[in-house]
């Protein structure tokens, strides 16, 4: 079942650590992490993302290069046409794989009390034990 998971910390500290508890189970098998960051709110109110694993748009480049070699085969024509379908299909593989959306970081921001870090993931768990242990 996919879940967003938010974690408080009181220390930047605990928070990495809670983030490698977090990696160690998705590396494990246990669950699977879709996306990750740890959020620091500071004393000012104000809020930053210290950590993230946003790879950025892959399938977009990787699909749109594989539809142009397989469209090369055809001549320009084939070529625009490939490039253009594999450009689509890798931009519905970056949209599926996207992971935590900045809304939902903004949203956990402005609850989060100022001094505080929080580790913020997208998570598929079949049962609750890894992670509540």
């Amino acid at each position: 079942m996919d879940r967003m998971l938010v974690v408080v910390f009181d220390s930047e500290s605990k928070a990495y650590e809670g983030k490698k508890a977090l990696l160690q189970l998705d590396d494990e098998g246990s669950i699977g992490v879709y996306g990750y960051a740890v959020l620091a709110k500071n004393t000012d109110g104000s809020a930053n993302v210290e950590q993230g694993n946003d790879v950025g748009p892959i399938g977009s480049l990787v699909g749109t290069s594989l539809g142009s070699l397989i469209g090369v085969l055809a001549g320009p024509v084939g070529l625009a046409v490939g490039a253009s379908a594999g450009l689509l299909a890798g931009e519905v593989v970056d949209i599926n794989n996207a992971g935590i959306g900045y809304d939902f970081i903004n949203d956990v921001s402005k609850v989060l009390l100022p001094n505080r870090f929080a580790v913020i993931a997208e998570v598929n768990e079949e049962w609750t034990t890894p992670i509540d242990t």
